[in-house]
């Protein structure tokens, strides 16, 4: 049976819509940043983990993971030998995009999520997050429903914590 769906509105205000409010939860995060932080605001936000590695921000929606090489398989991409690697363990280097739609048992938790993609590969990874005690703990997320919201954490997995290391 075929469908059909009617839009409100065309389909580029809807896409410049949908792209604004991600660049307006970009905005949200480095504002709970800016809380932690003891002189204001920065253009990047890096912090540090002992078992997550170190994971760097900024403003434009780019994203630095390195030292990852404790976190369990699954839990983020294989990094290839060669490909970013190095004396400080593997790196990803990529795009954030704060776009994931939770569902309200999930936002009552979770303060939002985001997707990270590498390079030109089409996967993306979702991930959820909250500051709590002055950390960020974040929490993989199973992909996204056939609603478009993501339902539940990927329970494989245990949440990671980082602490702020750039004042």
């Amino acid at each position: 049976a075929a469908r059909f769906v009617r839009f409100d509105a065309s389909i580029p205000v809807i896409i410049s819509g949908e792209n604004s409010r991600r660049d307006s939860e970009l905005k949200v995060f480095f504002q709970r940043v800016s809380q932690l932080q003891t002189n204001g605001s920065s253009s990047s936000a890096t912090f540090l983990s002992d078992h997550a590695g170190i994971l760097t921000i900024d403003l434009k929606g780019n994203f630095e993971w390195s030292h990852i090489d404790q976190l369990p398989a699954g839990f983020v991409p294989e990094v290839s030998l060669g490909s970013g690697s190095g004396s400080d363990g593997n790196v990803l280097r990529g795009r954030i995009r704060f776009g994931l739609h939770l569902e309200t048992q999930l936002s009552s938790y979770w303060m939002g999520g985001f997707s990270l993609f590498m390079g030109e590969e089409p996967q993306r990874y979702d991930f959820l997050y909250r500051f709590e005690n002055e950390q960020l703990i974040m929490a993989k997320a199973i992909q996204v429903s056939l609603r478009g919201t993501t339902e539940s954490i990927d329970s494989r997995f245990s949440p990671v914590s980082f602490y702020l290391i750039s004042k």
